[in-house]
C-alpha cells in the first residue's frame, strides 16, 4: 500500500493488493540474485559481501515507471486499469465461446501479421492506421472491429492464428488451470 503497487492494481479510489505475493516473490529473487553476486565476488577478490534484499526496495522496483513517468510528465499517475494504453490492440477480447483473451499488437510487423491472420488485409495497407500513433489515433474504432473478428471464433481458433504468425497473447485462466494448459502450450517438438 504505501510503495503505490496497490493504488496502480486496482481501480480508482479502490487500492487492491496485486493478486500474487509479487514483493515476497521478487524480494527472495534478488535475495538470490544478491548471493550468486557475493559468491562471485568471493571467486574473484577473496572476500564476500554482506547480502540484504528489502520488501519496499522491491516495491520500488516495481512502480519505477510509474515514478519516472510521472517525473517525466509532470503529470500524477493513474491507476492501470484507467490509463490510454499505447497501443492499439492491447486489451482482454471476447471469444465465441466466452472465453478471455488477451492479445498484445506493440509493433509495425505484428500489426502487419494480425492484419494477414484476421483476414483484414484492407487495414494493413489503410494510410490511416500506418504507424502506431496513427493506429493509437484510432483506437476505439479498431478495438471495436477487431473485437467483433475475435467474438466471430472460438478460443481455440484465435490461439491457432496468434500462434501461427507468434502473436503475444494469453487466455485468462485460474491458477488451477496452468497445470493443464492445452491453449498456450508450445508444440512438442521431436528430435528423432
Amino acid at each position: 500500500m504505501m510503495g503505490g503497487l496497490a493504488y496502480l492494481s486496482g481501480l480508482p479510489g479502490k487500492p487492491i493488493r496485486a493478486g500474487a505475493s509479487v514483493n515476497d516473490i521478487m524480494g527472495a529473487m534478488f535475495g538470490v540474485i544478491a548471493i550468486f553476486a557475493a559468491l562471485q565476488e568471493r571467486v574473484v577478490m577473496g572476500f564476500g559481501q554482506e547480502v540484504t534484499s528489502g520488501l519496499y526496495e522491491t516495491n520500488a522496483f516495481l512502480v519505477a515507471q510509474s515514478i519516472a513517468t510521472e517525473a517525466l510528465s509532470g503529470k500524477p499517475a493513474r491507476p492501470w486499469s484507467e490509463t490510454p494504453r499505447p497501443w492499439p490492440v492491447y486489451d482482454l477480447f471476447l471469444t465465441s465461446d466466452d472465453h478471455q483473451v488477451f492479445i498484445g499488437v506493440v509493433s509495425d510487423g505484428q500489426w502487419q501479421s494480425l492484419c494477414r491472420a484476421f483476414g483484414r488485409d484492407d487495414w494493413a495497407n489503410d494510410d490511416r492506421f500506418r504507424t502506431n500513433a496513427d493506429r493509437v489515433r484510432h483506437r476505439d474504432e479498431i478495438r471495436a472491429a477487431f473485437s467483433e473478428l475475435v467474438r466471430a471464433i472460438p478460443l481455440s481458433e484465435c490461439a491457432s492464428r496468434l500462434k501461427r504468425i507468434g502473436l503475444p497473447f494469453a487466455p485468462v485462466q485460474r491458477p488451477f488451470e496452468l497445470l493443464d494448459d492445452r491453449i498456450s502450450k508450445p508444440p512438442t517438438v521431436s528430435w528423432a
